[in-house]
């Protein structure tokens, strides 16, 4: 948003003016598409001397229309090995002394390092840009309906070969479920029956969807930056999906 209002924090940073600049979302949503590297490309050029981190809210949202929920620590384990791996060299936590005291005290007594945070579970969610001026650079990606085809975009760090990869869907409907060979991830089919989640409040206490299921995926189908959830349109199976995230453990 700073260079559409025409301000540059690289010149203001190769004037002096400030020593330190953090790279966030406003206040609504944590943003989990950071570009890091073009960041550090910027700031190399100008102001190599001047640190350069990516910002953290408590907060979390799918998109605009639903209210932020605080961030577990799941999420702030994703977001945080998510931008090691896109260049950071630290991470700013803002607003964390708002978040419940039990999971502050998990996340800063187990650490944020970049080794302690690839070994965690951790969720990827998809999120959105509200740091944007019109809504087309918001990349607001949900909810959507599978009356067509869809296709999401969730960001992952670095995968293992021995890490379980999980998607979980999150939809309006009470009751709704769509069959694995609907559901692919970067054109890799689910080929194991979905599994019921059985704690919607967990996610933004259950007020964005009223039913979710999961679906396993090989290793294999992840990959580090831009994954592709592909949902295959269904007459038969109608469904609002409202949530999305990918659960990477190890």
């Amino acid at each position: 948003m700073a260079f559409c209002l025409g301000f540059s924090p690289a010149e203001w940073a190769a004037e002096g003016l400030v020593d330190l600049i953090v790279t966030t979302n406003i206040f609504n949503t944590n943003d989990f598409n950071i570009p890091m590297e073009k960041w550090n490309r910027m700031m190399e050029e100008v102001a190599p001397d001047v640190p350069i981190l990516p910002g953290a809210t408590d907060r979390i949202s799918p998109y605009p229309e639903i209210l932020p929920y605080p961030m577990g620590v799941e999420y702030f384990r994703a977001w945080g090995d998510l931008m090691y791996s896109r260049g950071a060299k630290g991470l700013y936590l803002f607003n964390s002394t708002y978040l419940a005291k039990e999971t502050r005290d998990e996340m800063y007594g187990d650490g944020m390092n970049p080794e302690r945070l690839a070994k965690t579970r951790r969720c990827f969610p998809v999120s959105y840009n509200d740091c944007s001026l019109t809504p087309d650079m918001a990349d607001v990606q949900l909810p959507c309906i599978n009356y067509k085809d869809s296709t999401l975009r969730v960001n992952l760090s670095n995968i293992g070969a021995d890490s379980k990869v999980t998607l979980l869907l999150g939809f309006q409907e009470c009751v709704a479920s769509l069959p694995p060979e609907y559901v692919s991830l970067n054109n890799v089919i689910c080929k194991d029956a979905p599994v019921p989640y059985d704690n919607p409040k967990r996610i933004c206490d259950g007020d964005v969807f009223r039913s979710a299921m999961t679906y396993s995926f090989p290793p294999s189908a992840a990959k580090q930056g831009v994954n592709y959830v592909r949902i295959a349109k269904s007459e038969t199976n109608p469904a609002t999906i409202s949530w999305c995230e990918i659960i990477v453990e190890g």
